[in-house]
């Protein structure tokens, strides 16, 4: 049998036998089909150039398989060009560069209405608009004119609205903040006794009112009482909020006129402005 030449080798040729007219080992001496087996032969007389055109194709060439450590290695650089988000996707028209989905995405922000401002003849009546990003609820306050008194001084008071409030005075949800001391309910029905301490007192609705002590007594033997004072006809007995906000330590007294047995209140903020609760009689009904 006759050895490969380096074309055959290239294009899978069949090698020359003794037989020239059949299939190697081929003992009837079929004729050989044209084209592989024609090839080698030329190929062997004439070169490569007639080896070359026998062929209607090319063969197809195959790549050798990997070895576990390239595949292992390429599926490694693949990861790591996936997590920088380096890779390329296909694409009708080339590759398109992947993009990290994550990357600019903006916090969403509670929106921030803004009120139009009057020109002209019409004036705008500084009103404010606000949301409340954990509840939905929206607020809107409008501040009342009122008359200044001696020195411009005067009381600052609001028509508020509340989207989450219910129905008052001034129709569903809008309401005066008014500051007042009343009785608290929240835990129970007030009981009007006055002389036991059953009831607790609230300011503006927020905050409870406990009474101040004094310490009495020796170094032994220390006894607390309530801070009262008596100025006059009056017992001023002092009270304090039970959380005090920084700045807005002021003084709370409940005074009983021993002339009458008219009770009140009074406060003297740190700004040395005097508010009076339920002096007079209109005044005790809306605290």
């Amino acid at each position: 049998m006759s050895s490969f030449n380096d074309d055959n080798r290239r294009h899978g040729g069949i090698p020359r036998t003794g037989n020239p007219g059949g299939w190697p080992g081929n003992p009837g001496g079929l004729a050989r089909p044209q084209g592989r087996g024609a090839a080698t032969s030329q190929n062997s007389a004439g070169g490569s150039g007639a080896g070359r055109a026998g062929f209607p194709h090319e063969r197809p060439s195959f790549q050798t398989p990997r070895t576990h450590q390239e595949q292992f290695a390429l599926r490694t650089q693949q990861q790591a060009q996936a997590q920088q988000g380096q890779s390329q996707a296909p694409h009708a028209d080339g590759p398109i560069a992947r993009v990290n989905p994550a990357q600019g995405i903006t916090p969403v922000q509670a929106p921030a209405p803004s009120m139009p401002k009057g020109g002209g003849a019409i004036s705008a009546i500084a009103e404010k608009v606000s949301i409340n990003p954990a509840t939905g609820t929206t607020s809107y306050a409008v501040p009342l004119p009122l008359p200044p008194g001696r020195g411009g001084f005067g009381p600052q008071l609001s028509l508020q609205y509340s989207s989450g409030a219910g129905n008052g005075p001034f129709g569903l949800g809008w309401s005066v903040a008014v500051p007042s001391i009343g009785r608290g309910s929240s835990k129970a029905l007030p009981q009007y006794r006055d002389d036991r301490d059953s009831d607790t007192f609230v300011m503006s609705g927020a905050e409870d009112l406990v009474p101040m002590l004094v310490a009495s007594g020796g170094s032994g033997s220390v006894t607390w009482t309530r801070d009262v004072v008596t100025v006059g006809s009056e017992r001023r007995e002092r009270f304090r909020p039970r959380i005090e906000a920084p700045g807005s330590y002021a003084r709370i007294e409940r005074i009983t006129d021993s002339a009458d047995g008219n009770v009140f209140w009074r406060t003297t903020t740190a700004n040395n402005i005097t508010n009076t609760y339920g002096k007079s009689a209109a005044e005790i009904g809306r605290a």
